[in-house]
């Protein structure tokens, strides 16, 4: 079984290396730079990771200001004690009231979080409270309406899991967490946003959602012609993932 997924695996890399830079583009890294470059920026400050899980990825790459105060929230108290990216640590439900002060933060940021969320008001609700004004929110997650997202809630979690961490097995610490996908499309996740009092500064969306489907090469193909043909076509609502910069203007 395991020369099946690298054959399948290999065969899917040779394509992608033919794909297109906008395919091939990594968004966890573009998320990276992002942050970093709205933290540098401030030559110090604090900045609130929520769902920081094991790490930072724009302290792991070096791109962090040293200066910048970084705080890592989550609800396992067992993923952020393996976070070492972090100066501190605070174990809380990113749906309820965060256990921080009004305007204490220069940016809030998080990076595939927003999809396990049962209560996305209550977090956007609370980006907005605990930055000060003029401070910055980055946000990385996956479309609702992209397949892979579709098959996930269409699955009972127990079946996705088990999928996931067969074709997957060395990232089984990451995936495979329940899902809600609440406004996780355009336009929907910029109105909520809105409500709360975040202006939208960017939106950046990838298509490119094929390699969850590597596992089974012709799958992999299927998945691909539809990806190309979404985002010729340039249909936002239907992108696999978005990367979305807002800020606080009061």
């Amino acid at each position: 079984m395991r020369s099946f997924r690298s054959i399948n695996f290999a065969l899917a890399r040779a394509v992608n290396w033919r794909l297109p830079i906008a395919f091939r583009q990594s968004f966890q890294d573009l998320y990276a730079q992002r942050v970093s470059e709205f933290a540098n920026r401030l030559r110090g400050g604090c900045l609130v990771d929520v769902g920081a899980g094991f790490i930072l990825p724009a302290a792991r790459y070096g791109q962090l200001d040293r200066r910048m105060s970084t705080l890592g929230m989550d609800i396992s108290e067992a993923a952020l004690r393996k976070n070492r990216d972090v100066g501190q640590r605070l174990v809380a439900d990113a749906c309820q009231t965060w256990p921080l002060d009004d305007a204490c933060a220069d940016m809030v940021i998080s990076r595939s979080v927003i999809e396990h969320l049962y209560d996305t008001e209550k977090f956007a609700s609370e980006c907005r409270r605990v930055l000060k004004p003029g401070g910055r929110s980055v946000h990385l997650l996956p479309g609702r309406n992209a397949p892979f997202s579709v098959l996930n809630r269409l699955l009972p979690n127990r079946v996705s899991q088990r999928l996931l961490y067969w074709a997957f097995p060395h990232k089984e610490e990451e995936l495979g967490f329940p899902a809600y996908y609440q406004n996780c499309a355009y336009p929907a996740i910029l109105e909520l946003f809105a409500r709360h009092g975040l202006e939208v500064e960017s939106v950046e969306f990838r298509y490119y959602q094929s390699t969850y489907f590597s596992v089974f090469f012709p799958a992999y193909l299927v998945s691909l012609a539809y990806d190309l043909l979404i985002w010729k076509l340039g249909i936002r609502r239907l992108s696999s993932q978005l990367l979305v910069v807002l800020r606080r203007v009061d």
